[in-house]
């Protein structure tokens, strides 16, 4: 039932891509205000706004089940998993994106990155090409990775509970549940990077940076596509160097996807 549930909710994303009925808010933001009124304590406010909702849900789903037997399972599998995918329209952002940079439009790129809520402060071009390729495999990595790989640890509500996290803390990463939330997936996108590139690149990343507690996800992950895929780390052109980067994205994503496939079989 899981893979299956993995298999058909991948498949709805990728063709109807973000905006379904299955991502909107569903009164998330309202009760993030009342939360906010009471100034509750950090983990107070994880019980409230992540603890609270995903039980409730699991006890929805133990009731319905004496009921519909185990299809319910199915369906809520694909349900939360599409949920608990990113918000971002990543292909459409990628494109316009590109687009501006390759023609020099530094301004208009940096442009595209805010309109979407990401900080795409265009500054020197060294400095922007760098964190362009920083932005868009973090958001690649959160958008369909960390999810998924909490969804075949723990289930439909481990990735619930992934994407509730970072909804709550408003994608901000440097928050210490949303990286807490996404150590293990993306040491794990590391090891994929290994897998289809360098390993000893990947490798050498991991082994002095995996475990630095000011490490931050994002520069993790582009440090390690750089060494696992070659991928020139001094290259100032914006439109490249993101173009690389999605290249790593979609090679990982064959990886898992094949990965799961052998597992599932087995």
């Amino acid at each position: 039932m899981s893979y299956l549930a993995f298999l058909l909710a991948t498949a709805v994303y990728w063709m109807q891509g973000t905006g379904a009925p299955l991502q909107r808010d569903f009164g998330r933001s309202a009760l993030g205000e009342r939360v906010a009124a009471i100034e509750p304590p950090l983990w107070l406010r994880f019980i409230l706004m992540v603890v609270v909702p995903v039980a409730s849900l699991a006890l929805l789903v133990a009731l319905l089940t004496g009921i519909l037997g185990g299809i319910i399972e199915l369906i809520v599998g694909v349900a939360v998993l599409l949920f608990s995918f990113g918000r971002l329209d990543f292909p459409t952002v990628t494109e316009r994106y590109l687009a501006r940079a390759r023609h020099g439009d530094a301004a208009g790129a940096a442009l595209v990155l805010e309109e979407c809520g990401l900080d795409g402060a265009a500054h020197d071009n060294d400095g922007f090409a760098a964190d362009a390729a920083r932005i868009f495999l973090y958001e690649g990595f959160q958008r369909w990775f960390a999810p998924v790989f909490y969804f075949l640890l723990l289930g439909p509500y481990g990735a619930l509970t992934y994407r509730l996290t970072i909804l709550d803390n408003s994608g901000r990463r440097g928050d210490l549940l949303v990286t807490a939330a996404d150590w293990l997936p993306a040491r794990m996108l590391v090891l994929t990077f290994a897998a289809v590139g360098s390993f000893a690149g990947a490798w050498n990343v991991l082994k002095e940076r995996a475990f630095e507690p000011e490490v931050a996800t994002e520069d993790l992950l582009l440090e390690s596509a750089e060494s696992a895929l070659a991928l020139d780390s001094h290259d100032t052109n914006a439109a490249s160097r993101v173009a690389a980067v999605l290249v790593a994205i979609k090679k990982a994503w064959v990886v898992w996807i094949l990965v799961v496939s052998v597992l599932a079989i087995l």
